[in-house]
């Protein structure tokens, strides 16, 4: 059911446009660029998924995670079988 839902996919098609929002964002802080690319690149991976969780609260309620994509909406519960385990941390 996870796969054949797509639910991955549609999580995916959520989250890729906040994360290259913040990285966006990110280059435009004073003095960000200033540091090593790698650097830059530790600071975006720690704080990504904490980005995606603020911008995708809205998904989330006590029973459901809502998924709104092109494809049309998938509710999930949230106490699924088939939910991966960082969908259940939000």
């Amino acid at each position: 059911q996870f796969f054949s839902h797509g639910i991955f996919r549609r999580f995916q098609e959520l989250v890729l446009p906040v994360m290259e929002a913040s990285v966006r964002f990110a280059k435009k802080i004073p003095g960000f660029t200033s540091f090593a690319m790698r650097d830059q690149i530790m600071l975006m991976k720690r704080n990504g998924f904490m980005v995606v969780h603020l911008a995708l609260h809205s998904l989330v309620s006590p029973s459901f995670i809502q998924l709104d994509t092109r494809e049309g909406c998938l509710r999930v519960r949230r106490n699924s079988y088939y939910i991966c385990e960082q969908m259940t941390r939000l």
